[in-house]
């Protein structure tokens, strides 16, 4: 073999020769000229190679052949004679790997092939040879324009006697005039340079020469005469694999123009472009989520195109969607165009995820800028996945109405017929009823038609088994013998049927889609949900200012509008946030469900979820219920907790012991709205539409579901566990509690001898009222040891329920810090 070792390859193969078993392991080292060759003639070359250490390895040549063949199951160029002439000639000079490449592709490696004849054929000089292959290569169109550019040259010197580099016989620089010297005297006198030129100057030999001397290649020619991206169409391309990579690791981000136009209601023109930009998960092939915007005209002419905040949409709604890899880092691959990210933010992403998320720029260089080193120009090949793909979604796109095609030369034929009369349809339909409107069918879909098929054919293609992406396993699935109507279900849902119905079930092997590659490589990862701080950076961008009114935060887009609300009000005055104030919210705003609140210095305070209902959803209207009770609740306590500490429940209670004396009703009233009270054990029902404690009566005899939980699950029935913020058990109900049925005899608080009940019950009070002054002495005692204590366990629970809080603050700062 010749020339230098750059890779070595293995091959290891056993056939059945005459009966035997020949096995060969052969390890040898590819040739320096490899690389230089196209990717069809390495596989070839490959093949051959192989061919030739099986024949070498068999008992005779001819079985080998013959086995080879046999192989190859009689491909072109693999027949037994073939094989059995190449051998020949591989060995006859010395197993040159030159002679299993087709030699007529590469004039150079003939040359080489044949011992160097061309150079020693020709009187040319070494530095003649490649001073023509400078010419060749400065040449933009053809050979044959640069052999005339050395003629004129040649013809020049005849003036100006500039020196061309070896052109002299001694292989010196010279001029016509140096050269006709040494020929032919006379003729100097002549003042126009003879038309005859130097032996082997012509045009093919000289070709010929220097494709065997420089060996230039097709990409050397397509750089120097094309450029970069020419050159790397000839160059060894490279492949990637999905081995080893895990779901979420390398996240691919491009815009996307669809090639049909669709109707938009209220532009001018109606017909525009659905432009998109989205993300695709490399290890599992996943495309989404996405945004979707029509191209829109604008005032000046132009059209307003997807903007540079899309991508920031789409990728805040991946991480809201899948959440944080705990194992690996994101790296999210950006081009520089549309579907981009500022240096300065992908630098604060980097930062605040702890190194989990790194944007990653292509270069036309092939590399990827790992840092914030962002480059003019970029590279579609750095993202050949989600290139590659965008074919896939143009195909499942094809059929449908208002194909545009590359330009208007190159459209459908019926295009301009469906824009005229789909036009023609709009100007009619002004002046007709909403109900005819209704029933009219336009030849183009309106971006109404257009957006819920969008979504499903992304579904479809996420979805699918028939496809050869490469790494995907093979998985099993079973449906019902003889439905051809039943789906295929996976090999776990068949555990659960008894064994006797397994015998009337089919099975079928599909390639896994990317649905279930995603889910399967989920699994090998610890996954957690992004931190809404997080969300709140990296849509900090479009912050605008809102103030806060009665604890909510409205955002109105166009006739929409959207309320947002603490889960508690204790939760918002912890994050620092008062009514009446301002501060900066963002959202995302193809995602309604949460707004992120930040300070005037941009810090993050909190994350709000939407609230409110709309009429006839019971479900969010029960949550709305519980909410607000929630809230109601811990104002009331408060307020309850601050009258009893200024003393004024004193009053209260006195009068409700006097009454109590009289024979009225006393019982356990709450402070506040004089009804029953409730100890911190108890549950509280929820409101019924029959009760007029805040529930709303319903609405077309359709009875409202009661309201769901506010924390935890319900534990008895329609109730759930009081809120655990603030003490449940307030001061006034532990004095109210005083002849009450429900009293316990061991209670200290209600062992007084001195108690109404046991003062009636022991005859020491008479039933007719009389001897309340003996009554009143005793219940106030009774009622400032009791104020004394219920403030004891009033400070004991708050300082409680700091401390919990406090727990709560250093977990969630330790679980930032490990992000």
């Amino acid at each position: 073999m010749s020339g230098a070792a750059t890779i070595t390859s293995v091959s290891t193969t056993a056939l059945p020769i005459d009966g035997g078993t020949v096995s060969t392991s052969a390890a040898y080292r590819l040739p320096e000229w490899f690389g230089r060759l196209r990717d069809e003639d390495k596989k070839l070359f490959s093949a051959r190679r192989r061919a030739m250490e099986l024949i070498k390895a068999a008992p005779s040549v001819n079985a080998g052949a013959r086995a080879v063949a046999k192989e190859f199951g009689g491909v072109k160029g693999f027949t037994a004679k073939r094989l059995y002439g190449l051998y020949q000639a591989w060995q006859k000079h010395g197993e040159d790997d030159r002679l299993l490449v087709n030699l007529a592709k590469y004039p150079w490696l003939r040359d080489q092939l044949n011992g160097g004849e061309a150079r020693r054929e020709t009187k040319l000089s070494p530095a003649f040879i490649e001073y023509v292959g400078g010419l060749f290569l400065a040449n933009k169109r053809s050979m044959a324009d640069a052999w005339r550019e050395l003629v004129r040259r040649w013809k020049a010197t005849w003036v100006t006697d500039e020196k061309l580099p070896g052109v002299m016989p001694d292989g010196g620089a010279g001029s016509a005039r140096d050269w006709w010297r040494l020929r032919d005297v006379s003729v100097l006198r002549m003042e126009r340079c003879p038309e005859t030129l130097p032996d082997g100057w012509s045009r093919s030999n000289l070709q010929r020469l220097v494709m065997a001397w420089c060996a230039i290649t097709p990409a050397e020619i397509a750089l120097a005469r094309r450029g970069t991206a020419a050159m790397r169409a000839e160059l060894p391309t490279i492949h990637n694999s999905r081995e080893g990579v895990e779901f979420g690791e390398h996240l691919f981000a491009d815009d996307l123009h669809h090639d049909f136009e669709v109707i938009v209601h209220g532009v001018t023109p109606p017909n525009q472009r659905p432009l998109e930009v989205g993300i695709i998960d490399y290890a599992s092939g996943v495309y989404g989520p996405f945004v979707l915007q029509p191209t829109l005209p604008l005032e000046d002419g132009k059209r307003r195109m997807l903007g540079w905040d899309c991508l920031k949409y789409v990728f805040a709604s991946w991480l809201e969607l899948n959440g944080v890899p705990l194992d690996w880092p994101i790296h999210l691959h950006v081009e520089n165009g549309t579907a981009t990210v500022d240096p300065d933010e992908a630098r604060i992403w980097h930062a605040m995820s702890g190194g989990i998320i790194n944007v990653c720029w292509t270069q036309m260089q092939g590399k990827y800028c790992l840092a914030w080193d962002e480059k003019r120009v970029g590279n579609f090949r750095g993202k050949a996945c989600l290139e590659g793909v965008w074919s896939l979604h143009h195909n499942y796109e094809a059929a449908l109405p208002g194909y545009v095609g590359r330009n208007r030369e190159n459209c459908p034929a019926g295009l301009q017929g469906q824009q005229r009369e789909a036009l023609a349809l709009l100007k009619w339909a002004a002046t007709q009823p909403p109900e005819v409107v209704a029933r009219m069918r336009l030849p183009l879909l309106t971006w109404d038609e257009f957006v819920p098929l969008r979504m499903d054919i992304v579904a479809e293609i996420n979805a699918r088994h028939d496809h050869a992406l490469e790494g995907f396993e093979r998985v099993t699935k079973w449906r019902p013998q003889g439905v051809e109507t039943a789906s295929w279900r996976p090999m776990k849902e068949l555990e659960s049927l008894p064994s006797s119905a397994r015998q009337f079930i089919e099975t079928k092997t599909f390639v896994e889609s990317p649905l279930e590659r995603r889910e399967r490589l989920r699994a090998r990862g610890r996954w957690v949900a992004c931190p809404s701080s997080w969300l709140a950076i990296i849509l900090a961008f479009r912050a605008e200012p809102m103030t806060v009114q009665k604890g909510t935060i409205l955002i109105r887009r166009g006739r929409h509008r959207y309320w947002y609300m603490a889960e508690s009000r204790a939760e918002m005055l912890s994050a620092g946030i008062e009514d009446g104030k301002t501060y900066l919210v963002t959202f995302n705003p193809h995602s309604m469900r949460c707004c992120h609140i930040l300070s005037e210095r941009g810090e993050y305070l909190a994350t709000w979820q939407q609230r409110g209902h709309r009429r006839g959803d019971r479900e969010s209207l029960a949550k709305s219920f519980a909410h607000r009770i929630g809230m109601q609740r811990e104002v009331e306590e408060k307020v309850e907790r601050l009258l009893i500490a200024s003393g004024s429940a004193v009053d209260v209670e006195l009068r409700r012991e006097a009454n109590a004396a009289l024979g009225a009703p006393s019982g356990r009233m709450d402070l506040l709205s004089g009804r029953p009270a409730r100890g911190a054990d108890e549950t509280i029902s929820a409101p019924t539409p029959s009760e007029d404690n805040g529930a709303v009566e319903s609405q077309g005899g359709v009875e409202l579901e009661t309201p769901e939980p506010l924390t935890g699950e319900p534990t008895n029935g329609r109730s759930w566990p009081r809120s655990s913020i603030l003490p449940s058990r307030s001061c006034g109900e532990a004095i109210s509690r005083v002849g009450s049925a429900d009293a316990s005899e061991d209670d200290p608080l209600l062992t007084n001898d001195r108690s109404p009940s046991r003062m009636l019950s022991s005859g020491q009070l008479p039933p007719d009222g009389s001897g309340t002054g003996q009554f009143a002495a005793a219940a106030i005692c009774a009622a400032e040891k009791r104020m004394r204590r219920a403030l004891a366990a009033t400070e004991t629970a708050e300082a409680a329920r700091r401390q919990r809080q406090e727990k709560r603050i250093k977990a969630l700062s330790a679980a930032l810090e490990d992000y």
